[in-house]
C-alpha cells in the first residue's frame, strides 16, 4: 500500500500528477486557528437552514415510506394487499433512475443548490398535485415525482452542505446540520412524530 498517488506504480505519470493535484485542491483552505467551536456552529444560520431543510425532506420521505400502501387503498379500495405492494413499487423504480440522473447532472457542471432546490420542488409539487387529483393512477404517479424529488435532493444536498461549509474540524457545520438532524431530537419530529400525526389525520379524515 502506498503512501499517495506519487507512488502509485501502476498509474501512468500523467495520472500520477493529476490525482496528486487534485487531492491538494480538495484539501481545506482554513486554517485550524479558524475552526469554529461548538457553540459558533450552533449560532452559524446556515447550520439551522441545513438543519431546517433537511428535516422536512426527511419527514416527507418517512411520511410516504409509513403511509404509500395507505394512501394507495384509500384511492382504490378494491385492490388486494398483492396488488397495492406492486402499485407501491411505482415510485421507488422512478427514484431509481431519478436520483442517478439528478446526482450524475450535478456531478458534471459541479451546480448543487439549483439540483437540490429543483429536487424540492419537483416533491412540493408532485404532494400537493396528488392531494388535488381524485383519479388513483395521476395521484400515484404525482407520489412517485413526490418521492423521486425528495430522494433525488440528497445526494446534491450533502455536497453542497460540505463544500461550502467545510472545515478541517471533524465537526464542521455540514456535521452539525446532521446532528441536528439525526441524534436524539429531530429524527423522532421528521421521522416518526409527522408521520404518526399524518397517520392519525387520515384515520379521522376517513
Amino acid at each position: 500500500m502506498t503512501d499517495g498517488p506519487e507512488q502509485a506504480s501502476w498509474l501512468a505519470p500523467a495520472e500520477r500528477s493529476w490525482l496528486a493535484d487534485r487531492i491538494v485542491g480538495e484539501k481545506p483552505t482554513h486554517l485550524p486557528h479558524d475552526e469554529p467551536r461548538f457553540l459558533e456552529l450552533l449560532l452559524d444560520s446556515r447550520v439551522w437552514l441545513l438543519a431546517a431543510l433537511f428535516t422536512l425532506v426527511a419527514a416527507g420521505i418517512s411520511a410516504l415510506g409509513y403511509y404509500l400502501p395507505e394512501l394507495i387503498r384509500w384511492r382504490s379500495p378494491s385492490l388486494d394487499k398483492f396488488q397495492i405492494g406492486l402499485f407501491a413499487a411505482i415510485p421507488s423504480l422512478g427514484t431509481m433512475i431519478g436520483m442517478v440522473a439528478i446526482a450524475a447532472h450535478s456531478d458534471r457542471s459541479g451546480e448543487r443548490r439549483w439540483h437540490v432546490a429543483g429536487s424540492v420542488l419537483l416533491a412540493a409539487a408532485g404532494w400537493a398535485a396528488s392531494a388535488w387529483l381524485p383519479a388513483p393512477l395521476p395521484s400515484l404517479l404525482c407520489l412517485a415525482l413526490a418521492q423521486m424529488g425528495m430522494m433525488s435532493a440528497l445526494g446534491p444536498f450533502w455536497s453542497s452542505a460540505t463544500s461550502y461549509l467545510s472545515f478541517s474540524s471533524t465537526l464542521c457545520p455540514a456535521k452539525s446540520s446532521q446532528v441536528l438532524c439525526r441524534q436524539d431530537g429531530l429524527p423522532i419530529l421528521a421521522e416518526n412524530m409527522v408521520p404518526r400525526h399524518i397517520g392519525y389525520a387520515l384515520v379521522l379524515l376517513r
